[in-house]
């Protein structure tokens, strides 16, 4: 856990570790932003405990997958097919409205750090939220192999 004036930013290394993050510290006053939605098996856990939620894939098929996962949660939650490195401008169009002040990314948490940073970064210059949560294995590297 890392914390500047501006956020908090909690880094973890496992899909178990990051939904399990995301649970733990978001309110039911939370508007939460999740980059990487995937099939929405994390969105459908994180939603129990948010005000809304706004998914962002690159996929067509898992945004689908997620709206049919979630669809218990409709009233709060939305997806979009979205691409923030390609349609920065789109992305931002989006969450012109939407006052994020959690957001959890999940773009592969295999992804090199480069783009990692750099989604963080994003993320702390365009959304500002309080807290981000981040999966990514080698962010979480301890230099040991685990």
């Amino acid at each position: 856990i890392t914390q500047s004036k501006e956020n908090i930013v909690i880094l973890t290394a496992t899909t178990t570790d990051f939904r399990m993050a995301s649970m733990a510290n978001v309110t039911e006053k939370d508007i939460v932003l999740e980059i990487g939605s995937s099939f929405g098996e994390g969105t459908a856990a994180i939603a129990r405990y948010c005000h809304r939620l706004i998914g962002f894939d690159v996929s067509e098929k898992a945004v689908a997958a997620a709206k049919t996962r979630c669809e218990a949660f409709r009233d709060r939650v939305e997806f979009h097919i979205v691409d923030v490195f390609r349609e920065e401008k789109r992305a931002i169009s989006i969450l012109k409205d939407v006052d994020a002040n959690v957001v959890c990314i999940d773009i592969g948490g295999n992804r090199d750090i480069f783009s990692v940073m750099r989604m963080i970064q994003w993320v702390q210059n365009i959304v500002k939220p309080f807290l981000i949560i981040v999966k990514s294995e080698e962010l979480t590297w301890d230099g040991t192999g685990r």
